[in-house]
C-alpha cells in the first residue's frame, strides 16, 4: 500500500455516532447486518474513503457457515480488509471473499504481521505480500510506542486502580506453586488448582464485602473462558491478578466483570455439574471451576448424563446432600451468570438453568444483583482475586494440589452406565426400549408371516396331491 493515503478512524458496534477525518473504518465486534452496512455507507457518503478496514472481534472458523468474519465479508462486501480476532486463529495466508481480505495473527500477541496491498484501477485492493514475524526481543522498541504504553500504565494506576486502593506494580503475595500455564489451562476436563483459587477468591470477597450482613453462599464458580492468565513463582502483583480476570466491564462502566449473586434450585446445581462434564467437551470455554459444590462423573456414560453424584462440601469438610427443590445462592461473574440461562438453548432444551432472585422469581436484571463493597464499589472478579491473594501473604500450599472437587470415575459396568439416569438418560433409555419393542414386533410379525406362508404352501401341496 503506497504512501499519501488519507487515513482516519471510525468505529461502532451497532452504529457509529461520529466519523473523524476517516479514510479507514474500524469496527469492534461488527454485526453482520444493517449496522455494519450503515457504518460503511456513512463513511462513504461523508468522506473520500481510500480503504475500509474492520477490526473484528468475531473470528473465523473452519466451517464457513460458522466463520463470522467470512459472513461479515459476504454481508458487507465494501469492506476491504478484516483484521480478525476473538477465535485466536493463525491464518498463514489471508482468506479472500470477493474483494475482502481476512487476516488473523493468532493469540497473545505472539506474531507481528504485515499485509501489503496494491490498489487496482477499480479502487479495490489485491494482496501482494503477507508476512508473519514472531515478536521477541530481537525486534527493536519503537520509542513513540514505548512512550504511549508508559502513559497508559500511569493512567491505569492513577485513574483506575487507585479507585480500588491498588497500584499496578504493587506486590500482593509471594508464590511458590507452579500453576498450570494459561495455554494448558482447561485443556483437560479436570479439577485445576488455579480454578479453585479463583472460585475461592469469589467466595472470600463476598464474605468481606457483606461483613455482618453476609448471606450464606453455597457455590462460587468461574469458567475456563473467563480465565485469561496464570501465576508464575515469585512475587504476585496487582497486574498478575488483573490479567487473570481482566475482561468485561460492569454497570459502573469500568473494566472488569463484577461479581453477582443469583439463586438456582438444587436440581439446577446438578445441571451445572452436567454442563461442566458434558457441554465443555463440545465448548471448552464452558468448563466450570467450583468452590463449595463438588461432583463426580463417569466419562463412559452417555453425553449429558455423565454426572453420578453432586454434593455440598462445607469448609470443615462436612458433606451435605442437595435438596432438588431448595433455592441455593451462588456467586459468579456477570457474564457467566448471564450465560447460565443460555444452557437450555445450547443443549437443545435437554438441560436448563434459570437464574432467580432471592424470592424465587426469574432474574431479568442481572446488574441489579451486582455485589458492592462497603464503599459502594463493584466487587470485580479481579479485585476479588487480588484481595484474596493479598489476605494470604503467601499463596497457600493448599493450591498446590487437587481436592476432589471434580472426580472422574470411569466405569463401563452395566450398573454404572444405567444407574440414576437424569432426564437425558431417561429419554435415551426410553428410546432404546421403544426401539427394542419395535424390533421385537418386527421379528414377531416376520415370524407370523413366515408361518402363514408355510401353511399356505402346505395347503397347496395337499390340494395338488
Amino acid at each position: 500500500m503506497g504512501e499519501g493515503l488519507r487515513v482516519g478512524v471510525g468505529g461502532g458496534i451497532e452504529e457509529t455516532n461520529s466519523i473523524k477525518a476517516a479514510r479507514v473504518a474500524f469496527f469492534a465486534r461488527p454485526p453482520f447486518g444493517d449496522a455494519a452496512r450503515r457504518v460503511v455507507k456513512q463513511i462513504q457518503e461523508n468522506e473520500t474513503v481510500d480503504i475500509i478496514v474492520a477490526l473484528s472481534h468475531s473470528g473465523t472458523d473452519p466451517n464457513p457457515k460458522k466463520s463470522e468474519d467470512e459472513l461479515l465479508a459476504r454481508a458487507v462486501p465494501e469492506i476491504d480488509v478484516i483484521v480478525s480476532g476473538h477465535t485466536h486463529t493463525f491464518l498463514p495466508e489471508p482468506i479472500t471473499i470477493g474483494n475482502t481480505h481476512i487476516v488473523s495473527q493468532g493469540e497473545n500477541g505472539d506474531f507481528f504481521s504485515t499485509l501489503t496491498l496494491m490498489q487496482r484501477d477499480d479502487g479495490r485492493w489485491d494482496v501482494t505480500d503477507h508476512k508473519h514475524r514472531l515478536i521477541d526481543n530481537t525486534i527493536p522498541e519503537d520509542p513513540d510506542c514505548v512512550a504511549m504504553v508508559e502513559e497508559y500504565i500511569q493512567d491505569a494506576s492513577s485513574i483506575y486502580l487507585s479507585a480500588f486502593g491498588y497500584e499496578l506494580d504493587q506486590t500482593l503475595a509471594d508464590n511458590r506453586i507452579a500453576f498450570i500455564p494459561l495455554m494448558e489451562f482447561g485443556e483437560q476436563l479436570c479439577e485445576e488448582p488455579l480454578g479453585n483459587l479463583i472460585s475461592d477468591a469469589f467466595l472470600f470477597a463476598v464474605q468481606q464485602a457483606e461483613g455482618e450482613d453476609y448471606e450464606e453462599v453455597t457455590m462460587a464458580i468461574t469458567a475456563k473462558g473467563l480465565v485469561r492468565g496464570s501465576l508464575v513463582t515469585g512475587n504476585v502483583s496487582v497486574l498478575d491478578a488483573y490479567n487473570i480476570a481482566s475482561i468485561g466491564f460492569g454497570a459502573d462502566g469500568t473494566p472488569g466483570y463484577p461479581l453477582i449473586s443469583v439463586y438456582i434450585t438444587g436440581k439446577e446445581l446438578k445441571t451445572a455439574a452436567e454442563v461442566d462434564v458434558s457441554v465443555s467437551k463440545i465448548m471448552p470455554s464452558a468448563q466450570l471451576y467450583s468452590s463449595g459444590v463438588y461432583w463426580a462423573y463417569n466419562p463412559r456414560r452417555l453425553l449429558l448424563n455423565r454426572v453420578t453424584d453432586v454434593w455440598i462440601e462445607k469448609s470443615n469438610g462436612e458433606r451435605v446432600e442437595i435438596d432438588d427443590n431448595k433455592l441455593y445462592r451462588i456467586i459468579t461473574g456477570l457474564y457467566c451468570g448471564q450465560m447460565l440461562s443460555a444452557v437450555e438453548s445450547k443443549s437443545f432444551g435437554l438441560l436448563a438453568i434459570t437464574p432467580k432472585n432471592r424470592d424465587g422469581s426469574i432474574m431479568t436484571d442481572y446488574e441489579a444483583n451486582i455485589i458492592h463493597d462497603a464503599l459502594g464499589r463493584e466487587v470485580k472478579e479481579w479485585t476479588a482475586l487480588a484481595g484474596y491473594i493479598a489476605s494470604m501473604g503467601s499463596i497457600s500450599d493448599y493450591y498446590g494440589a487437587t481436592h476432589g472437587r471434580k472426580l472422574a470415575v470411569p466405569d463401563t459396568s452395566v450398573r454404572a452406565l444405567l444407574t440414576n439416569p437424569n432426564k437425558v438418560g431417561q429419554i435415551a433409555m426410553a428410546v432404546v426400549i421403544l426401539l427394542l419393542l419395535l424390533l421385537v414386533m418386527i421379528i414377531c410379525l416376520a415370524a407370523t408371516a413366515k408361518k402363514r406362508r408355510k401353511r399356505r404352501q402346505a395347503r397347496r401341496k395337499a390340494r395338488a396331491s
